[in-house]
């Protein structure tokens, strides 16, 4: 790294010779360094930012990119999917739940509709379809049980045989 003397040249000439991905190593190495070398210091600069950084990341995150991005981490982190992944789903199902047709009913404090949930497999983490949240949580309550799911079907259709023949609704 150039010295104190002809800095510009040095580091013009420095950069010359070194790739974008050494120049990124070097600077991580020297940061990890001065870091480990002036823990006090550091933990100073960190503290002293951290309210201008939180503010500028709030500010980021209410933009429609910052939306879109921050949408995008948390489909990847979760369910290994992208943004462009849960839009292709969203337009195969034309918006609306998999499971009873409807689309989603719940409202964001902000007073917008929430979108659907992608429902996964628990044990693979395989990405299945996307559910309103009452549909999903349903699932969930019945801890993905075909046999559980069925027998709670059978169950409220027996009830709505004695009401269709006592005449009832």
């Amino acid at each position: 790294m150039p010295t104190r003397r002809n800095y510009k040249e040095e580091y013009a000439r420095w950069k010359e010779l070194h790739t974008p991905e050494e120049r990124r190593k070097y600077g991580r190495e020297w940061m990890a360094a001065w870091k480990k070398n002036n823990p006090k210091k550091y933990r100073a600069k960190v503290v002293a930012t951290q309210p201008k950084r939180n503010e500028a990341a709030r500010k980021y995150r209410a933009t429609e990119k910052g939306k879109r991005k921050s949408r995008n981490t948390y489909l990847r982190a979760n369910y290994n999917i992208s943004i462009e992944d849960y839009e292709k789903m969203f337009a195969e199902q034309r918006g609306l739940c998999f499971v009873c047709k409807q689309p989603e009913r719940r409202i964001a404090k902000s007073g917008q509709l929430m979108a659907l949930d992608v429902d996964h497999n628990h044990q693979t983490g395989e990405v299945r379809k996307l559910l309103c949240h009452a549909c999903n949580v349903s699932i969930g309550f019945l801890d993905e049980s075909s046999d559980r799911m069925r027998a709670l079907a059978d169950y409220i259709e027996s009830f709505q045989r004695v009401l269709d023949r006592e005449g009832g609704t």
